[in-house]
């Protein structure tokens, strides 16, 4: 009973360095053993790294080492009962831990007492071992699933180019933002950006440095940014930037100059250097539109008008 229940236990943890404590809890519980151990297998070198390190202990051991019953049990996929070296009367069990014929590790442990494992205790720790094996083996799978799926969201809302999120991720932080000003009643402000000339670079210059000048506009924007406010490229050379807090005009005259002076200087390419502004149209919520479509559209309408004017301006909607 206290052997299935402690099967139990490993296998239904699902983080890996929560299943090697309950692991060694057990092992502890149900065998003597003074000394417990988990060496893992670090596949990308071929060692066996102790899980704790004890501190007199070796912290890795190579698979092909002679002398060790670890490396032993973990070559010969079974269990290895002897002295831990030299002439110590002490007793020393190692077990294979393995995963549908996989290894995951080597579960080992001593006792001052001579000759204290026999068959019982061997058939403790093989079933103990292969318990942790499990749960090793699905809290790694667990967290390889977990990785995937954040790579998956870092592909689904941010730009493959410059690493800012996408419009997807724009249309989620919009929705959140505008929620959040209705419920408590609060201003932000769309700006949205485009890089003046553009088209004459890629056409002049090449798409390669048309994307090396869309990154280092993204890098601007984002250095441009306070704590809160968010940036997003659109597609091209569009962006879009929420601020938070923009109560009035003054306010967002202050922010689209602090923009348009991120680009006076020249962006450095190569052994030559493009100057480079922006174009900037500008709406307030709820002042100038009250939804996500319509304050699109609203700051679309001022961006034109900014671009008729001039470009290296901005326009606010009216």
């Amino acid at each position: 009973m206290a052997l299935g229940t402690a099967g139990q236990e490993i296998t239904a943890t699902l983080d890996g360095d929560t299943v090697l404590a309950v692991l060694l809890h057990h092992v502890g519980a149900l065998l003597e053993a003074p000394f417990a151990a988990v060496y893992l297998l670090d596949e990308s070198s071929g060692r066996l790294v102790a899980q704790p390190p004890g501190p007199a202990e070796p912290s890795a051991i190579t698979l092909e080492d002679p002398n060790s019953d670890i490396a032993r049990a973990a070559r010969e996929r079974r269990e290895v009962r002897g002295a831990p070296g030299g002439d110590s009367p002490a007793s020393q069990l190692c077990a294979p831990m393995l995963a549908s014929g996989r290894l995951i590790g080597v579960l080992c442990i001593r006792t001052p007492r001579p000759r204290a494992y026999a068959q019982g205790e061997t058939m403790i720790l093989r079933t103990i071992a292969a318990y942790g094996a499990i749960g090793l083996n699905h809290a790694r799978t667990l967290d390889a699933l977990a990785r995937a799926q954040a790579q998956l969201e870092r592909l689904a809302y941010s730009d493959g180019l410059t690493h800012l999120p996408n419009r997807r991720m724009y249309s989620r932080e919009l929705g959140r933002l505008l929620a959040r000003s209705h419920r408590h009643a609060q201003r932000f402000a769309l700006l949205l950006i485009d890089l003046d000339r553009f088209k004459h670079v890629n056409d002049t210059l090449g798409h390669d440095v048309g994307d090396a000048l869309l990154t280092e506009v993204a890098a601007r924007l984002q250095a441009s940014l306070r704590k809160g406010d968010f940036a997003a490229r659109l597609g091209g050379d569009e962006f879009a930037l929420l601020l938070g807090d923009i109560t009035d005009e003054a306010q967002l005259a202050s922010a689209c100059a602090r923009l348009a002076d991120c680009f006076k200087a020249p962006v450095p390419m190569g052994e030559t250097a493009i100057k480079t502004s922006i174009s900037i149209g500008a709406a307030i919520y709820p002042d100038d539109a009250r939804t996500a479509e319509t304050l699109y559209r609203a700051a679309d309408k001022a961006l034109y008008c900014s671009k008729r004017g001039g470009r290296d301006t901005w326009r606010k909607a009216s």
